[in-house]
Formats: C-alpha cells, sequence, structure tokens
C-alpha cells in the first residue's frame, strides 16, 4: 500500500512524475496500450482470412456465391458501369439487375472487374473484402454492446465457423 501512496504523491497534477520535464514519456505509454487493444480481433481475423485465402487456393471449381447468376450479373454491371449511359441511366440499370439482392454486390464485384480485370481471383475479391467488412463489424458491434473484447473475439470466432 505505501509503494502506491509513494507513486501517487510523485505524480504531478500534470501527470508528470517528479523530476521528470518528459510528457511525452507517458503519452507513449498510454498510447501503446490503446494500440494493442484490437490485436486479439486482428489475430483472429487473419486466421480465418489465412484460411479462406488456402481454401480458394486449394480449390479449382469455378467461383460460384448463390449461383453462377451473380457472375454474370457482375459482367452485367461492369458493362452497365463503362457504357455511355448518364448516370440516371446507370443507376436504374443497375437497380433493375436483380430483385432479390442489393445492387452494392454487383457493383462491388463490377468495380473490382474494372479496376483489376477479369479473373478468379477478381471475382473472389468482392467475397473476401465483405467477409472482412463482416468481421470487423461483428467486432466493433461485440465491443460497443458487450463492453468485453474477449467477448467480441469470441463473438468474430462464432460467426467465422458458422
Amino acid at each position: 500500500m505505501q509503494s502506491q501512496n509513494q507513486f501517487v504523491s510523485n505524480v504531478t497534477p500534470e501527470g508528470r512524475k517528479d523530476g521528470s520535464d518528459s510528457e511525452i514519456e507517458g503519452y507513449e505509454k498510454t498510447s501503446a496500450s490503446a494500440d494493442l487493444s484490437f490485436l486479439p480481433a486482428l489475430v483472429i481475423a487473419a486466421v480465418f482470412l489465412a484460411t479462406l485465402f488456402l481454401w480458394y487456393w486449394l480449390d479449382r471449381s469455378v467461383p460460384i456465391f448463390d449461383s453462377a447468376s451473380h457472375l454474370l450479373k457482375s459482367y452485367a454491371c461492369r458493362d452497365i458501369l463503362l457504357s455511355d449511359q448518364t448516370i440516371v441511366q446507370k443507376a436504374i440499370n443497375i437497380s433493375r439487375l436483380d430483385a432479390l439482392y442489393p445492387p452494392l454486390t454487383y457493383f462491388v464485384s463490377a468495380l473490382y472487374k474494372i479496376v483489376f480485370g477479369s479473373g478468379v481471383w477478381i471475382d473472389r475479391l468482392p467475397v473476401i473484402s465483405f467477409y472482412c467488412l463482416m468481421c470487423l463489424s461483428a467486432y466493433k458491434l461485440g465491443t460497443h454492446l458487450l463492453g468485453d473484447r474477449a467477448a467480441a473475439c469470441l463473438a468474430i470466432a462464432i460467426l467465422c465457423l458458422s
């Protein structure tokens, strides 16, 4: 108990130790501990992402998300985006691609195809991107609602294994 009292008595109201003129030293210690708070979630997401990449690397089948129509509709969306239509006409045509799925899935896939070209990995890139976004969202929601990083990491693990 005396060591705690000594420590408290050695700290000035500005947060510096007596005899120390460096505020940066104390700031580095708090920022280093705050920067490592997301490390467990990052490790879990990296393990599952590495597993996903390994799975895709070993898988030689045609990439189908739900059906081959996703692939065809993402190419149709790419053609719409590259056409000489007005922005309003492009938005209307993209919204008419599918009534079941939101147009964002085809739009993101089409953007990847426009930027990186076409290929098997490019077809899988939107799925990987949405997967990473889902893991990040589950972690942030878990820490916000539960207030516990361990519970949020467990939520990510359950989500990735289901």
